[in-house]
């Protein structure tokens, strides 16, 4: 009797709480980007879908965004927070439960990433994405109306399905307004030394450059393109009125962020 009264006790500790997407496929289809065993031992849940770990819903915890797959939470990462292309011939549930949206093909991860973006985690590749999904969500019949269709497109692309597939350059968008491509690589290792000299190489072998920026329309497009608040460029120098560009293109445009570029770190992010 001592037993079992201890057991349910213990059990007892172990709070729960209720996971916000629709489907244990949609609630499980991310990875957790900590370890695994880190995410189990910090959000312990022996429940079926769809209870949590209580303290999954504490969303200021830095811990439940890097579990979100422990946590049953996956629907709400930007890379999923969108839907499939409607009337796609392809089987997204079935590609994404069979590996296949891991790809290393760039020429098929093109192709997932306008018809099966919300099963795969493309919702944010190459450029292709809502200014704000929920908000998109709520107005998609404005796309199908005139009046409405150039600002839709402009601020729901994903959502009003007008997503294109790039077959001469896969996995990069193009801007119209500059004529240029461009691709969002998510290379930095934290392991690693941060160089602008190393990223450029990198672009070099594509037969690109680290981007340079000339224009408020452009800066905002890289911004969205990159979806994150910071990402790496080619602008760098010995200090914070002495920056040139890698690419060799003038510095007419310093308007990153307020207060930057600084010189202290000899690279603009």
């Amino acid at each position: 009797m001592l037993y079992e009264l201890i057991y349910l006790f213990f059990a007892s500790t172990i709070q729960a709480a209720t996971s916000p997407c629709s489907d244990e496929f949609s609630a499980t289809k991310c990875l957790n980007e900590m370890d695994d065993v880190i995410c189990q031992e910090t959000f312990p849940i022996n429940e079926a879908f769809p209870v949590v770990n209580a303290h999954c819903t504490n969303f200021k915890s830095h811990k439940v965004e890097k579990c979100r797959k422990q946590c049953r939470s996956c629907c709400q990462h930007p890379d999923f927070m969108c839907t499939d292309k409607k009337d796609s011939a392809l089987n997204c549930r079935t590609i994404a439960e069979k590996g296949h949206c891991t790809t290393t093909d760039v020429t098929f991860k093109a192709i997932l990433a306008v018809e099966c973006a919300g099963s795969c985690g493309l919702c944010r590749h190459a450029g292709c994405m809502d200014n704000n999904y929920l908000l998109c969500s709520m107005l998609q019949k404005l796309c199908d109306l005139s009046d409405y269709y150039e600002l839709m497109v402009k601020k729901c692309k994903r959502t009003c399905n007008s997503c294109a597939i790039d077959m001469q350059y896969p996995g990069w968008v193009y801007n119209k307004e500059t004529k240029a491509h461009y691709k969002f690589i998510d290379a930095i290792s934290q392991s690693e030394n941060i160089s602008a000299v190393k990223y450029e190489r990198m672009c070099v072998e594509e037969d690109a450059h680290l981007v340079s920026i000339h224009s408020e329309t452009e800066n905002a497009f890289v911004y969205g393109l990159a979806g994150c608040e910071r990402v790496f460029i080619g602008l760098r120098g010995q200090t914070s009125d002495q920056f040139g560009w890698l690419d060799g293109s003038r510095v007419d445009f310093k308007n990153f962020f307020p207060g930057f570029p600084l010189g202290t770190q000899y690279c603009a992010y």
